[in-house]
C-alpha cells in the first residue's frame, strides 16, 4: 500500500500547555512545516489539538470531552478511508 496523505492525522498533544497568547502562532508553525512536507495535506481537517490530562479528568466524570470526541471520530474515519483505499489497490 503506498503512502496517501489523504490517511494522515497530526496529533497535537499538551496544547493546554501552550499559553492562549501563543496559540495562533504554534499552529501557523506546525501548518507551515506540514504543508512543506506534504502540500496536499487538509490543515484544518488533519490538525488534533488536544490535551491528554483534560481528556483523562473527564474520562473519570464519566463524559468525553469534544477534543477527545473529535480524536476518536477521526481516527475511526481514517480506519475507514485506509481499509477502501486498501480495497481499491487490491482490485487494481
Amino acid at each position: 500500500m503506498e503512502f496517501s496523505p489523504n490517511c494522515t492525522l497530526f496529533v497535537c498533544n499538551k496544547w493546554d500547555t501552550i499559553p492562549t497568547s501563543e496559540g495562533d502562532v504554534v499552529i501557523a508553525h506546525i501548518i507551515n512545516k506540514l504543508s512543506q512536507c506534504l502540500p496536499d495535506v487538509e490543515t484544518n481537517a488533519q490538525i488534533i489539538r488536544i490535551s491528554t490530562t483534560k481528556a483523562l479528568v473527564a474520562q473519570k466524570y464519566g463524559v468525553m470531552n469534544s477534543e477527545f470526541a473529535s480524536l476518536t471520530d477521526k481516527i475511526g474515519y481514517l480506519v475507514s478511508k485506509s481499509i477502501e483505499t486498501r480495497l481499491e489497490q487490491h482490485c487494481r
